[in-house]
């Protein structure tokens, strides 16, 4: 796959992680309102704090979400339902998953690459906070993608 280089320099910050997927959710207001899909986002209960580049993190929570979206709409997904989770990774690191009752992202008939232009994107971008995403089948029903993320120091 090919490598896509960052078109500026990543400015980390410290940013609260629930609030940085509320903001998320709120800018996928657009894509969700011609598709009638349930967002489920059960906030870990804690403040935890990543160190990160806000646009791009949220920009990598939009286009895999996009993907998800066309991959559910192109399968008819009868209820179709995203379902956000934060899980701490250690002491270090932090796991965002997006688990969707569509096609698995890598089942997705990639037609003009415009899709693993975008999956390679985001992959860029989370290597260079540290993490790396997967993105998995879970059963005949569920898949999800995880990506990961530094905890910012206490």
């Amino acid at each position: 796959m090919k490598t896509f280089s960052i078109k500026r320099a990543i400015n980390t910050k410290v940013v609260v992680l629930d609030t940085l997927i509320r903001e998320s959710l709120t800018l996928l207001e657009f894509e969700t309102a011609d598709y009638p899909v349930k967002i489920y986002f059960d906030p870990i209960g804690e403040h935890i704090k990543v160190l990160v580049d806000k646009i791009y993190i949220q920009q990598v929570i939009l286009n895999m979400t996009s993907l998800i979206l066309q991959s559910m709409k192109a399968a008819n997904t009868t209820l179709p339902r995203l379902m956000f989770e934060i899980e701490l990774n250690g002491n270090t690191a932090v796991n965002i998953s997006i688990t969707h009752n569509g096609p698995s992202l890598s089942e997705m008939n990639a037609e003009g690459n415009e899709e693993l232009s975008l999956i390679a994107i985001s992959q860029t971008v989370i290597a260079a906070h540290g993490g790396k995403i997967e993105i998995n089948k879970l059963d005949d029903s569920n898949s999800h993608f995880t990506f990961s993320l530094p905890l910012a120091a206490p």
